[in-house]
């Protein structure tokens, strides 16, 4: 089965990597913060309402602070395609430009149907208010 095919909400729904992708399109602030454990916090705690949107970001039981392998490679992987860029020196901040929304929004959002599209806004605005509060 295609990607597209996946992402566009077949019976596996959408891959979770690429809904962190879109949400970059809808992002309001330039900066937010790199901290690994907030951003894993803040992912874990969303999952119960976007369920269907970040279920395969798996968290084990079993640690103190909640923490995804496929999370932080999917972290990587937008730090490497240039979405998520550290310029500070110390790396607590992502700087995600104009032109990484625009490639968000041309790459990874015209994967999802209108409905899920609206869902993924909702996301990126809740994940956006929690990481940087």
């Amino acid at each position: 089965m295609s990607p597209q095919a996946r992402a566009g909400g077949d019976v596996w729904g959408p891959r979770a990597d690429d809904v962190l992708a879109a949400m970059i399109a809808y992002f309001s602030k330039g900066n937010i913060p790199a901290s690994p454990l907030k951003i894993h916090k803040v992912i874990y705690n969303l999952r119960t309402r976007y369920k269907d949107l970040l279920g395969e970001f798996l968290f084990p039981s079993n640690t103190r602070d909640p923490f995804s392998k496929r999370l932080e490679r999917a972290l990587f992987g937008l730090e490497i395609a240039g979405l998520l860029g550290t310029l500070n020196p110390t790396f607590e901040i992502y700087q995600i430009t104009e032109e990484a929304k625009r490639q968000s929004r041309a790459i990874f959002l015209t994967k999802f149907d209108s409905k899920t599209q609206k869902k993924i806004k909702a996301l990126a605005r809740d994940f956006e208010t929690a990481l940087c509060a």
